[in-house]
This record gives structure tokens, C-alpha cells and sequence, in this order.
């Protein structure tokens, strides 16, 4: 880490993470100016995850396979909807945002098998996450267009963040709209979300 420290980049991702003392140790290695990732495929780091912490450490990986391994689960278990595989995903989400970091879904090994790759994106963004690990531009081109910038999403974020804004201004904080129905403040803070999750 020391080493890699002159080298131009924004962050560096240490693998086969146990405890808070190797990131803290990570952090004190790593230039002030960099942050770091680290990969989540132990069962010590999974176990405690939510308690990770660091200033400059801003984002988790899922390494499911070695997580599996780890586990001493088989790896054939990670196909799509298989509840244990949904389960850990969805710790591993939830988790970090309570720790609150950015969480990054395992990659998919089979780089030409773009169906299945498609699938697991779709069921990802649908369990929550902003995006994925991925092994080349085939599966960055899939990746983008399923967690990219969804337009009507955010058309939808400002026009509720506007409506509240103006009807709190008058001390009225929940309405109907004529649009998108029974707007209140946990609509509002969604809509808030939405907007800086796409630097709006």
C-alpha cells in the first residue's frame, strides 16, 4: 500500500478483509488523498460489517464465491432467486449503507453470458443496490444502462421536491398531487435521494 501511494488513482480495494485493525491499518498506510474499498468475503467481515468505519473508507465489494468458501457453502449456490444468495446480498446491502458505505454487488464470472449477467443487474437494482462489479466493457455497457440515470425517475424526484417545497413554504406538509398522488416528508426525502444520488 505504501508502495502503490505515488501512483496517480482515486482509491484502492484490499481484499479478504477479517477486522476494523486491517482497515485501520489499511487507512494509515494508504496518502490521505486516496480512499479506500475493501472486498467483504470473509465471515468475520460479513458478521460485522454494519460496525466498519473509517473517514476515508467509502465503498464494500461482495466477494461471494470466497464468501461462500468461507462459509463452507458450495458455490453452485449462487444462482438467481435461491433465497440464502438473496439473503446475503441483502445484508450486504443493508449492512453497509448502516455502516455508511457504498456497496457493490460480487462479479459475474462468466464474461459471455451477458443474458444471465443482465438478470442478476436487474435483480440487484431491484434489491436495492447502485451498482456492480464488473469483469470488462460487455459487462460495463450492461451495467450502466441498468443503474445509470433513469430520467423518469428524476423528473418525477424534482417535480415532488418542488410541490413540497411550495406547499411547505405555506406550512402544508402532505397533499395530493395531481400526478403522484399523497406527497409527505418520506416522499420528499425519497425524492431528495434520488436527486443527490444523481448529482441533481
Amino acid at each position: 500500500i505504501a508502495f502503490l501511494n505515488d501512483f496517480t488513482f482515486d482509491a484502492i480495494r484490499v481484499a479478504k478483509i477479517r477486522t476494523q485493525e486491517e482497515i485501520d491499518l489499511a487507512l494509515a498506510l494508504l496518502c490521505k488523498t486516496k480512499t479506500l474499498h475493501i472486498s467483504v468475503e470473509t465471515k468475520e467481515a460479513f458478521a460485522t460489517l454494519s460496525h466498519f468505519k473509517g473517514r476515508r473508507l467509502t465503498t464494500t465489494h461482495l466477494g461471494i464465491l470466497d464468501l461462500l468458501s468461507d462459509l463452507g457453502l458450495p458455490h453452485s449456490l449462487v444462482t438467481l432467486a435461491n433465497p440464502t444468495i438473496d439473503y446475503i446480498l441483502s445484508k450486504f446491502l443493508i449492512d453497509s449503507k448502516i455502516a455508511g458505505l457504498n456497496a457493490l454487488s460480487f462479479m459475474f464470472q462468466d464474461y459471455n453470458d451477458t443474458s444471465t449477467f443482465t438478470q442478476w443487474c436487474q435483480r440487484e437494482k431491484h434489491l436495492g443496490f447502485e451498482g456492480k462489479a464488473c469483469l470488462g466493457p460487455k459487462q460495463t455497457a450492461i451495467a450502466n444502462r441498468i443503474f445509470g440515470i433513469d430520467d423518469h425517475a428524476l423528473r418525477r424526484a424534482l417535480h415532488i421536491k418542488e410541490a413540497f417545497e411550495t406547499h411547505s413554504q405555506k406550512g402544508i406538509h402532505g397533499f395530493m398531487d395531481a400526478l403522484y398522488g399523497f406527497i409527505d416528508e418520506p416522499i420528499y426525502r425519497d425524492s431528495l435521494l434520488i436527486l443527490k444520488e444523481n448529482n441533481r
